[in-house]
């Protein structure tokens, strides 16, 4: 496709913004309502097509300020066209090429809104596993609102499946479920969120730095201890020693927050086990 051409009888491509392994992305006009689209462009030959559907089946159940609208469907002898609302910003991994390390007290804050989709999602039924969170997948919008993108790997949980069929995900952010080693689910998100923070806090791809590295990087870089320990306890190998849900997690955010204001309070790190207690001296993991 190229610019002028035509989509659905209304909707008139103006450039590319976006290529993906099995699809392309462009931004589009409504040629009656004068609006901006973006459309992602499915080759429908291609055997990954099934896939990349499953985009459309999954967001149109969902309505969240931070997720991207499915407004419109069409197809042509060629392709299967999304048309979804256009989020104008950048993405996360943009920022950080442009700025370098973000500073502790802006993560806490994305990490917030992070936890808030993705208490969402996963209290849908069945929950909906994202599977892909990374800085590239994530846009920071001119409001200061982070909205996540590119569904093409999410999928419904699944109580009765013992493992994953398809490998998916990213590399470095991808937890070890993801590859064979069990299934994913809600902790698997948590996983990628650890990973996300880890690479923004230090500038550092994930996957150039081994597992038992990630505090020491974290420590050079100036991370609060505080910080650095819910990282860690996000991105444990067995999932059911890791932060256990996104509400937790959002708690744990909250009362960092809250200590970034007022400098108290300290934390003992340890293996999370997906419990929280709460007492005057600050945030203690649970052992599990």
């Amino acid at each position: 496709m190229k610019q002028g051409d035509i989509v659905g009888l209304k909707y008139r491509i103006l450039k590319r913004i976006g290529q993906g392994g099995n699809s392309t992305v462009f931004l589009a006009e409504n040629m009656v309502l004068s609006n901006l689209w973006a459309i992602k462009a499915i080759d429908r030959n291609n055997p990954s097509a099934i896939h990349e559907m499953q985009e459309v089946n999954i967001l149109k159940g969902l309505n969240h300020h931070m997720l991207p609208r499915i407004a419109d469907l069409c197809e042509d002898e060629k392709h299967i066209y999304i048309v979804m609302d256009y989020i104008e910003g950048e993405t996360l991994s943009e920022i950080l090429k442009a700025e370098g390390r973000i500073e502790e007290s802006r993560l806490i804050d994305w990490g917030k809104q992070l936890c808030d989709v993705l208490i969402y999602l996963h209290s849908r039924q069945p929950p909906v596993i994202y599977r892909d969170l990374k800085p590239s997948n994530i846009i920071l919008g001119d409001s200061g609102r982070l909205h996540l993108v590119d569904f093409g790997t999410a999928k419904p949980f699944k109580e009765q499946t013992l493992e994953d069929t398809v490998y998916i995900g990213t590399q470095g952010y991808a937890a070890p479920e993801q590859f064979g080693w069990g299934k994913s689910d809600e902790r698997t998100d948590l996983y990628n969120l650890g990973m996300t923070l880890f690479h923004l806090a230090t500038g550092t791809h994930p996957a150039m730095v081994a597992h038992d590295e990630i505090e020491r990087h974290l420590e050079l870089c100036g991370i609060s201890q505080r910080f650095s320990s819910l990282i860690k306890d996000l991105v444990r190998h067995d999932p059911s020693k890791r932060i256990g849900d996104a509400r937790t997690c959002l708690t744990l955010l909250n009362r960092l927050d809250r200590s970034h204001h007022h400098g108290s309070g300290s934390v003992r790190s340890g293996s999370f086990g997906g419990r929280l207690s709460l007492g005057i001296t600050g945030v203690v993991h649970g052992i599990g």
